[in-house]
């Protein structure tokens, strides 16, 4: 249940539905935390029924982007790109850029030591380097 804190150290606990919101002094919240938890031995259908129903509008929405994103790489794919370097290159862009730099350097410490990269300039260094 989301609680925003206010200056006068109030919280205000949002409620969905016909109920109102309710504030009550953060020190107060034990105190009447039975009124809104899952202990409460109520349960209010229609937040209930809410909150179900969003949740199944949001699982039919994420279904549909998935089956965008199949059409998308499917499109790709019978263009000649190769669908799996391409996801590696999207995960590689959603990381934050000094963890993508971190991930490669050890990437290429992890082939250097198991003598993948003795084709390379780079490799080649390593080896006499090692030697």
């Amino acid at each position: 249940m989301p609680r925003r804190k206010t200056e006068d150290d109030t919280t205000v606990i949002f409620t969905c539905g016909e109920e109102k919101p309710v504030t009550v002094k953060a020190s107060d919240l034990k105190n009447i935390a039975g009124r809104f938890g899952h202990n409460s031995g109520r349960v209010n259908n229609a937040q209930l029924k809410y909150f179900i129903q969003r949740i199944e509008r949001l699982n039919e929405d994420i279904a549909a982007v998935q089956e965008d994103r199949k059409v998308v790489f499917a499109e790709a794919k019978s263009m000649g790109f190769d669908t799996k370097t391409m996801r590696q290159i999207i995960a590689l862009r959603r990381m934050k850029e000094a963890d993508r730099a971190e991930r490669e350097a050890l990437i290429d410490t992890y082939k250097a030591a198991l003598g993948m990269l003795a084709d390379t300039p780079l490799g080649r260094a390593a080896m006499e380097g090692s030697a």
